[in-house]
């Protein structure tokens, strides 16, 4: 049986399946278009927040959180985190115009997060839920979602 890699309409469907409407961010919600970097970047928040803030407002990210506050440096390795993931789920799809270009998730990021987001807290939180590396594929991807949703996902 031959696996066929991700695209952007698997993403749609897999975020709207395994992403709880709750936990969505509004603009993820009202992106109609089907060429965005949303599901992709939602489902990087799937991957890699703690279990217990899934079906929370944003994650439980919902505070806007200024540079001075005490837990910034744990939210913007969160949020980078999520960029990572969506960062190689839209290069999987062949679709790194979506994170890159004029218009793109980097793009519409806050400069503060790209400029002193820690890389290293990201890369932790990346290896504690075991998503250092993605499947291609949307089998295998989904499998990864169902072992994640289902049972709480690695610690």
């Amino acid at each position: 049986m031959t696996k066929r890699r991700l695209d952007l309409a698997d993403l749609r469907e897999l975020c709207e399946r395994y992403v709880p409407a709750s936990s969505r961010h509004p603009k993820a919600r009202a992106a109609a278009t089907p060429d965005t970097w949303w599901p992709a970047h939602e489902l990087g928040h799937l991957l890699t927040v703690p279990r217990a803030r899934i079906g929370e407002p944003l994650f439980g990210m919902d505070a806007d959180v200024s540079p001075f506050h005490p837990n910034v440096t744990t939210w913007w390795a969160y949020e980078l985190a999520a960029m990572d993931i969506s960062r190689r789920l839209l290069i999987a799809c062949g679709r790194p115009d979506l994170f890159y270009g004029a218009g793109g998730e980097l793009d519409g990021t806050d400069w503060n997060l790209r400029e002193y987001g820690s890389k290293a807290l990201a890369g932790r939180i990346l290896g504690r839920r075991r998503v250092l590396r993605l499947p291609s594929s949307r089998e295998e991807f989904e499998a990864k979602l169902q072992q994640v949703t289902a049972r709480g996902g690695a610690r």
